[in-house]
């Protein structure tokens, strides 16, 4: 029998591991192959505006997920090379020179890896579009998630290939140039432990958590508004204390416990066993702990948004409203109610209003490479203004403002809107004839449908500064209710929404910042108007998109419509960050399931001991249920844990203050995180039962 028969004979004994790297490599690569494919996907890359933070937040998990996916790879491949030595060092010690036994193991490397490497990377685009097209059956279907191909995604499964191939040849060159043949023989049994380290570890870990997630969130944003400097991501670092903390946790779990007292002493054998095989698991329950704030992150978005847009839509005073330049042949009071008339909706309280564009004062936002400064100018920007009289012919709000006062508008909620307040503007100007008006800010109302967008004044200001404007500087408000079945009021919210925008010229088609005394002033002093570069996006013919439906200056806003239309508007964004959440879930359960199977065969030897030493079966499951418990359950605590907290600290920066919708929305991802650990506790169990059956407990 020659050496090559030897060999394979050992290899088909031991198909076991070499399935283990395989299923491992190939799963690897399939993982970061289809969330690729999906971020590189145009369906993505066409709704996700570029430089936005659901970009930079999609990329910043699938880093975690990528770290994840390659320390799982790493750890398979650890593994493969541990069983591997004892045959090795047998071959090495029966005369068989490193050269011969080098070459075959790089063969057999560049089989294994290439294989699964490239069947991974084949069959993670039609996972990815399989998983899409289930989102599409079960959750929305509309244009926009038609899934388009991007072919930039295998860019990044070769690149990710490679580092894996170069690791395990690299690993592989390592594992040879060893000399000690014992040692080579017993590193299938070699421990792997941790030093002890004393028990105030896990509460200083707590502690650099909270410095940690706080520094990073906070002081970023200090350095951007304080210093006025652009970090360019070099700020991240102060995020840094949050992992050191997370890994003090875990290290103080797994060498200590938290259990103090008599409790320590009654899992003794537990806790020994865990730190003897300490530094790798604390490595993988780290890279766990980082996938599952991924995926924890990427299941509140779908939760906070849509709470966020419902509980919006219900808290608009009329149930319709739109806007129109009065150049423009929009529809008149008489064709409304004929179309409600045919659609069996009555049309309650209508009324309209007359507002004219005029210029606003302060400051510009303006970016000189790594810094901005601010640059003051009497014309900024252009904002809409209403007369105290046709405000309260529109809303019945009655005012008393003085000549030179403005009431501006705050969001329903009380939050501050997403472009501002408003309470600086001290000029407005008429760009027209000249005409100025020296003001002050003196009240706000809540509505959300004017935040950001509207000023109220004096009647006789209105007057002298409206003289001279042409139609274009003039806009039309019409608000009122509608009474009829659900369906019916969709039906006659659908076709006004079509009809309205069948009427406007593509002059009117802008994004929702656009405004000709904005255009003009920056086509004078930069000759462009960055703005108009996503006209594209918000034409009429797109009118059916999230883009348009999020972003259009004079999108309608039809109370039914919205309600009937919100998962479908915000179909891309749900759909993506659920796939992420999926991905990083998947890591997490197959991490999780190899480390605790390694931890059994690894101990196979110790309970058999301790079963002859009389430990009964109800004693040696608690021991193995106290290690798998703590592989899969410390990580999701730590993980939810925080995620929950960034969520809320986010919510509250925002604008200082938790909006009712803002807490209904941290409820809700409170119940989406009992769900997935709800998930998470039963792939547990599963991988108790797994390790029980081969421990044959």
């Amino acid at each position: 029998m020659t050496f090559q028969d030897v060999y394979r004979t050992l290899r088909r004994k031991n198909r076991a591991q070499y399935g283990l790297l395989v299923f491992c490599d190939f799963v690897s690569v399939l993982l970061i192959t289809s969330y690729a494919a999906i971020i590189r996907s145009p369906t993505m890359l066409n709704v996700l505006p570029e430089g936005g933070d659901s970009r930079k937040q999609l990329y910043m998990i699938f880093t975690l997920a990528v770290i994840g996916c390659a320390a799982f790879t790493l750890y398979a491949a650890g593994l493969f090379f541990r069983f591997k030595s004892r045959e090795m060092g047998t071959f090495m010690a029966l005369g068989v020179s490193k050269p011969l036994l080098r070459r075959v193991l790089y063969r057999e490397l560049a089989v294994i890896s290439l294989i699964s490497c490239a069947a991974g990377a084949v069959c993670g685009v039609p996972l990815a579009m399989g998983i899409w097209q289930l989102f599409r059956i079960f959750l929305v279907d509309t244009e926009e998630m038609v899934f388009h191909f991007g072919a930039g995604c295998f860019g990044i499964a070769a690149v990710f290939s490679a580092f894996i191939i170069l690791a395990l040849f690299l690993m592989a060159a390592r594992f040879i140039r060893r000399t000690n043949i014992i040692d080579i023989i017993s590193e299938q049994r070699k421990s792997e432990p941790v030093r002890d380290v004393p028990r105030w570890f896990g509460w200083v870990g707590i502690l650099l958590c909270i410095i940690g997630g706080l520094a990073g969130y906070f002081v970023p944003i200090f350095i951007i508004l304080q210093l006025h400097y652009y970090p360019g991501g070099w700020e991240n670092i102060f995020y840094l204390p949050l992992l050191a903390g997370i890994y003090m946790i875990l290290l103080h779990t797994v060498v200590n416990g938290w259990r103090g007292g008599t409790g320590y002493y009654k899992n003794i054998i537990t806790h020994s066993m865990m730190k003897f095989q300490g530094r790798q698991t604390v490595r993988n329950m780290l890279v766990m702990t980082l996938l599952l704030a991924g995926a924890y992150f990427a299941s509140f978005y779908t939760p906070v948004t849509a709470l966020g847009n419902v509980m919006g839509t219900n808290a608009l005073h009329f149930d319709n409203l739109f806007h129109y330049r009065m150049d423009q042949d929009a529809p008149s009071q008489a064709e409304i109610r004929a179309i409600a008339g045919e659609e069996a909706v009555e049309i309650l309280g209508y009324q309209e209003a007359e507002c004219i564009l005029l210029a606003v004062d302060g400051n510009e936002h303006v970016e000189d490479g790594n810094s901005w400064y601010e640059e003051y100018h009497e014309i900024l920007d252009g904002q809409l203004f209403f007369s105290e009289s046709a405000f309260a012919q529109l809303t019945g709000e009655h005012l008393n403002l003085n000549q030179g006062e403005l009431c501006t508008f705050m969001n329903t909620d009380g939050a501050e809107p997403i472009y501002g307040s408003g309470y600086g503007t001290s000029i407005v100007t008429n760009t027209i004839t000249g005409e100025r008006l020296e003001a002050k800010v003196t009240c706000d109302l809540r509505y959300t449908e004017f935040a950001s967008d509207a000023f109220i004044m004096n009647d006789a200001d209105y007057a002298r500064l409206a003289a001279g404007l042409p139609d274009d500087y003039r806009e039309t408000y019409v608000v009122f209710n509608t009474s009829g079945e659900d369906t019916a009021c969709y039906r006659f919210d659908k076709r006004l929404f079509h009809t309205f925008l069948d009427r406007m010229g593509p002059e009117t088609f802008h994004e929702a910042s656009w405004n000709q005394i904005g255009r003009d002033r920056c086509i004078m002093q930069y000759g462009e108007y960055l703005i108009e570069k996503y006209d594209e996006q918000v034409s009429s013919e797109r009118r059916d998109s999230s883009m348009f439906r999020v972003n259009a200056k004079y999108m309608p806003s039809f109370r039914a419509f919205n309600r009937a239309e919100a998962v479908s508007t915000m179909a891309v964004f749900i759909t993506v960050f659920l796939y992420v959440a999926v991905v990083c879930y998947i890591a997490v359960v197959l991490i999780g399931y190899t480390r605790c199977r390694s931890i059994a065969l690894n101990n196979r030897q110790v309970y058999e001991d301790l079963r002859k030493l009389g430990a009964n079966r109800s004693y040696l499951f608690r021991s193995v249920r106290g290690q798998v418990s703590k592989v899969y359950l410390i990580p999701a605590i730590i993980a939810g844990a925080v995620m929950y907290t960034f969520m809320a600290i986010i919510l509250l920066a925002n604008d200082g203050m938790l909006t009712f919708s803002e807490i209904v929305g941290l409820a809700a991802c409170g119940g989406v995180l009992a769900l997935l650990s709800l998930i998470l506790w039963i792939c547990y169990r599963q991988t108790l039962k797994a390790v029980c059956e081969t421990l044959n407990i």
